[in-house]
């Protein structure tokens, strides 16, 4: 079966006037006569004391408005200089202002230059050597301040003033980026609020393969730092590069031989120790680069990274919070109460290894080759005890006292002889023997908050749970590139690559549950903290003994599922610019394509085994040798002696129980091989993904106003295979329901299913680029960006509910015509440089979101809508009889995403030495969005992005002179919204608490806001070593999720504090 789509994407007024603008100046430029006369002037800037190239220099003709910023390595190229005597003159942030003086002659056609920037005025020695973080806080300064648009940089050299040890953890501290956690450890980011899927992560330019499920998020935990030499973040898109993010574009850049000019080296060594963790990790590093050649013209370069990571996590949630109105007690208030709690034990294992280099072989000074290639590997073996406590609810969430009793009377200090008590005792009174609320608040049985309208004390029939999980992950990502660049000529340039990137995901997950008898439990919220709490006068401490843990037919169950994915790019890259000179302007027509072409599958095989055969044992029980014998945990939450984690499984013990079972049969019901098939196999797909682009950049430049105008072109064709359901096969049965399923084979009751769309995209940019003296500029910028659907949305599979042996009324409805959302940015920014390696910026930024993409959930009636559709499909007589509950994802109204970013950083050399050593670093993002929902029940209601933080922010305060320094670093991220409620229940609820005047979003899952301080002590001696300190997260700060509002707990994580003791020799 096959589906096909295509359409072509409408552009804006806005785009249109974009792209007539581009085309105008294109026809410009080449309707006028470009001017090729005068000399060029091509050189390098050095500093030979430090023996590095600078790039970011701003190098300009004194007395004309030639000017360039030098590129990689510290190469730039001056055209159309007069003959005569000139001074160039160099300007680099950090650095006094340097000149050189050359003479050209009348016949001179090129000429060659050195400019040094190490003079007798240049900052001393000790600033840049023994301080050596002034080498990366200049780079990253004067990259910023030479970028056509919008971007932050941090060197290598300023990652290594953090505790930092991935990329994503060192790009959080940058301006308008937050990061979300993976169990303490940074991975994905958010960039101006737009979630991870929405940006762009690249290696060297070459977008990165993800191993992740939805095809769009990449994890950057499996990126060292210790093999790039900066990473850029660019928040204003120019045409030449891809036009898919929203938030913005990570670019990682690794080191270069020729570059540096000489030979590099160094060795890295630490021993760190998590606080919740009983072992510890260690990490390696190594780099080596040199340049070969009577020239100095090939470069080799080598870096190699190895780590082993031990830590943990202690994790408390309040269990499955919902909403109450109804029960066996007269005038019991509308609120909200939680079901249960859930402790959680992580013991995680982390390796990472990581090889990179790059071969670079420059001919003659125009033209330059390099094979770069990097493999990364992270494997992560998490270890999960659970404890839970549930409180059951339905008719017998409240098993205390219902009936008014004698004995009831009495302990509530009422006459039982008085004939109003009496009646009521004896069911004659008009309540009959029922108790009110306001009784049993005052027996003690129940508790409610008015302000909150959360039940904070609560019981029912419980159960006690027991889960080991071990899951087990293995990602890889490699990626090369082979390329060059070329100087046709002293006006044209060519540069292309041909580029790969692979990665590969192997996880398995197996699980082992235990389930205790029925209990009596309560459950109650702490008075200040609003920790969920069991109830110490229950039956909870039978929950202590690990014989109470059960596994039968009818109590407990395991699994034993595998994930695979894997993700392979190609493609290759071609740019073609023309510089030359009209009138008083330099100008450049860039062009070039873009094609990339990508394979995605995703597989899982999930089995779930619900019924266990332990003939001839009559069970199984967590204190028996196959699960290890039930070892008490000891120090869950500090060992709090109100959180009782109990006993626990062995890991070596079960994971061979559930190789080798032996006696005991791990039996698979109807509903495991259901489970199976609705959320293994129908999710399973292999998607392709071809994006073919080409654009037109137009440059002029006269003296300090720059302007950029460009179009690209991106059509994207995709084509999807996938798993759909067959109710009514050719041959078999005339209908094949869940029943049947575990007696047919797959084929008889599936079938693959492939899909093709295609769309295209006509996408502006326009750049104004202004600076006022050498120190302060301005840029503003118009852009239309989009983000292409996640896989896991656009790939076209119906998932129906399945009930006992029958098909359910509720499914997940395909959109294969999803297309992706479109964002119309507007930046403005204002930066200005100070003289001590300082910089003052703000930037603001709006952007226009077209079809956000959310899930809508509807009740669709009989007759209507794709009601007929689905009960021809899954009723056994095609019974159009009953609504369905649908789900399906779709791209939205309009929204909003803006804000603005303000960043500070200064050394105070003003001050008398040794304060003078003192400095800071400041930067905030305040960020504001909006989009409409498409659920039923909350329809247009206007919610911000998920992971959107209205504000952030990093704070640090270090000194560094004497070769000591210690830097006390904040960083912060405001609350943000994480999940919405969703489906046929919650509207139940919703109109229960809309009746009570209770909002629809008391539910909704919110993280908190979170502020971690890192400390970092290093000290230099000797001119090539350095031993270091360094502590995370100094005062354990927790991530706390809430629901609705911050008394109803969601979980709340600690991961403790990390502590790392190390040594490093550079050449």
């Amino acid at each position: 079966m096959k589906a096909s789509s295509k359409y072509f994407r409408k552009y804006s007024p806005l785009g249109e006037y974009g792209i007539v603008t581009t085309a105008f100046l294109a026809i410009l430029s080449f309707g006028l006569t470009p001017d090729l006369s005068g000399a060029v002037i091509r050189g390098q800037v050095i500093d030979s004391d430090l023996v590095i190239n600078l790039e970011g220099v701003r190098i300009e003709v004194e007395g004309t408005d030639i000017s360039v910023f030098s590129e990689r390595g510290g190469k730039f190229v001056l055209r159309g200089v007069s003959a005569g005597k000139h001074v160039l003159k160099a300007t680099y942030v950090g650095y006094p202002e340097t000149t050189e003086t050359v003479t050209l002659g009348e016949e001179s056609k090129s000429f060659y230059v050195v400019i040094d920037l190490n003079t007798e005025e240049t900052v001393e020695l000790e600033a840049f050597v023994v301080e050596g973080s002034q080498i990366g806080r200049a780079k990253a300064i004067n990259l910023q301040r030479s970028a056509d648009n919008v971007t932050n940089v941090i060197s290598s050299d300023a990652i290594g003033q953090f505790v930092d040890r991935n990329a994503a953890e060192a790009l959080q501290r940058l301006p308008g980026i937050a990061v979300e956690d993976s169990q303490g450890e940074g991975k994905y980011i958010v960039i101006r609020g737009a979630d991870p899927s929405l940006n762009a992560v690249t290696i060297d330019g070459v977008t990165l393969a993800t191993p992740d499920e939805d095809g769009r998020s990449t994890g950057l935990n499996i990126i060292s730092t210790d093999q790039l030499e900066r990473i850029e973040v660019v928040k204003s898109w120019l045409p030449d590069k891809s036009a898919n993010n929203v938030g913005g574009t990570v670019n990682m850049v690794t080191r270069s031989a020729l570059d540096r000019g000489e030979r590099f080296a160094s060795v890295e060594a630490a021993y760190t120790q998590h606080t919740i963790a009983d072992d510890p990790s260690y990490r390696v590093n190594a780099t080596y680069g040199d340049v070969f050649g009577k020239e100095k013209n090939i470069g080799f370069q080598i870096s190699y990274n190895q780590s082993e990571d031990s830590r943990g996590s202690d994790t408390l949630r309040a269990d499955d919070w919902q909403t109450l109105g109804e029960a066996p007690l007269r005038g019991l208030p509308t609120g909200f109460f939680m079901g249960g709690i859930q402790m959680e034990d992580y013991n995680i294992t982390r390796e990472r290894s990581a090889i990179g280099g790059k071969l670079e072989f420059r001919l003659a000074d125009r033209h330059q080759f390099h094979v770069s290639a990097s493999f990364n590997q992270f494997d992560d073996d998490e270890v999960l005890q659970e404890t839970r406590f549930n409180v059951n609810r339905g008719g017998t969430f409240y098993p205390r006292n219902v009936i008014f009793t004698e004995a009831v009377a009495l302990a509530l200090g009422y006459n039982p002889e008085d004939p109003e008590v009496a009646a009521r005792i004896n069911g004659t009174a008009p309540s009959r023997k029922d108790i009110f609320f306001d009784e049993a608040v005052q027996l003690g049985d129940i508790a409610w908050d008015p302000v909150t309208h959360n039940f904070t004390l609560i019981g029912g029939n419980s159960r006690g749970y027991k889960t080991w999980q071990n899951t087990v992950t293995a990602d890889e990502i490699l990626t090369y590139n082979i390329g060059g660049e070329h100087r046709l000529s002293d006006w044209i340039d060519l540069d292309y690559k041909y580029f790969v990137s692979e990665a590969e995901k192997i996880w398995t997950e197996r699980r082992v549950t235990l389930d205790s008898n029925t209990l009596a439990g309560e459950v109650a919220l702490g008075n200040e903290d609003y920790f969920p709490q069991a109830v110490e006068d229950t039956d909870r401490d039978i929950l202590l003994e690990p014989e109470s843990y059960l596994l039968n037919r009818n109590r407990g169950r395991a699994a034993d599922n595998a994930f695979f994915s894997t993700d392979k790019r190609n493609g290759f890259e071609v740019n073609l610019e023309g510089n030359y000179n009209i009138g008083d302007f330099s100008a450049s027509t860039k062009i070039g394509g873009h094609f990339d072409f990508r394979e995605k599958e995703f597989f899982r095989d999930f089995n779930r085994f619900s019924s266990i055969d332990t003939a001839p044992l009559p069970q199984l029980t967590l204190a028996d040798s196959v699960f290890g014998g039930g070892t008490m945990e000891a120090d869950f939450l500090s060992n709090r002696s109100d959180y009782k984690f109990g006993p626990i499984f062995d890991t070596g013990a079960t994971n061979a129980f559930l190789d080798d079972p032996g006696d005991v049969e791990l039996i698979q019901t109807p509903d495991d091989i259901t489970f199976n098939v609705t959320d293994a196999i129908l999710k399973n797909y292999l998607a392709d993904e071809d994006v073919l682009a080409g654009y037109l950049m137009q440059t002029f430049e006269k003296g300090s106003f720059k302007i950029i105008a460009g179009v690209r072109f991106e059509e994207t064709r995709n084509t999807f295979t996938n798993t759909e359901i067959l109710t009514r096969p050719e041959e078999g049965p005339p209908f094949v329901s869940p029943a049947f399923w575990k007696r047919l084979p797959l084929e008889v009751f599936s079938q693959q299913v492939a899909s093709e769309k295609s769309y295209s995209h006509v996408l502006p940019a326009f750049h104004l680029r202004k600076e006022f003296g050498e120190k302060t500029l301005v840029r503003a910028s118009y852009t239309e960006t989009i983000a292409r659907p996640k896989f896991t949305d656009l790939v076209p599979r119906e998932i129906v509910a399945v009930s006992g042996a029958a098909f359910g009324s509720s499914v997940q409805l395909p959109n294969f015509e999803l297309a992706p959302m479109e964002s119309t940015n507007i930046d403005l920014a204002f930066e200005h440089y100070l003289e001590s390696l300082g910089l003052f910026s703000v930037s603001g930024f709006y952007k226009k979101l077209e079809g956000p993409i959310y899930t809508e959930s509807r009740v669709v009636e009989p007759g209507t809508g794709v009601a007929p559709q689905l009960a021809a499909k899954y009723d056994s007589r095609g019974r159009d009889s009953t609504p369905w509950e649908t789900t399906q994802k779709m791209n939205a109204g309009d929204g909003e995403l803006y804000g603005v970013e303000i960043a500070f950083d200064r050394k105070l050399t003003f001050l008398p030495e040794p304060f003078d050593g003192f400095g800071f670093a400041f930067n905030a993002a305040f960020i504001q969005s909006n989009v409409q929902l498409l659920l039923e029940e909350r329809f247009e209601e206007e919610v911000p992005l998920f992971k959107q933080s209205s504000n952030m922010g990093n704070l640090s305060v270090f000194y560094e002179k004497f070769g000591l320094l210690v830097r006390l670093a904040m960083n912060w991220r405001g609350g943000y919204l994480d999940g919405i409620r969703a489906g046929q229940t919650d509207i139940d609820d919703m109109t229960l608490e809309t009746r009570h005047n209770l909002t629809a979003d008391s539910l909704d899952v919110y993280v908190d806001d979170f502020r971690k301080l890192d400390l970092t002590i290093q000290y230099r001696f000797m001119n090539h070593f350095m031993v270091f300190f360094e502590a995370t997260n100094l005062t354990d700060e927790p991530l706390r999720r809430y629901r609705g509002d911050t008394s109803r707990l969601h979980s709340i994580q600690y991961t403790g504090t990390i502590y790392s003791l190390g040594a490093k020799w550079t050449l």
